[in-house]
């Protein structure tokens, strides 16, 4: 799986389907079923808005 191609063809339909946009938010893993994008039910997958007064801290396993 190109990690980088999934994420440039998510961005760019987030940013001109303010609709998609939200459900990505809302339910991450469906929203990317409407898109051709999926995976196995034991992955899970967060989208998060970034904002300017939120930080995101991500640990490896």
């Amino acid at each position: 799986m190109d990690m980088e191609l999934i994420y440039n063809k998510i961005v760019e339909k987030a940013d001109n389907d303010k609709s998609f946009r939200k459900k990505i938010l809302q339910n991450a893993k469906e929203a990317l079923k409407e898109i051709g994008i999926t995976f196995p039910d034991d992955v899970n997958v967060n989208v998060y808005e970034d904002r300017v007064d939120d930080m995101h801290v991500m640990f490896p396993y």
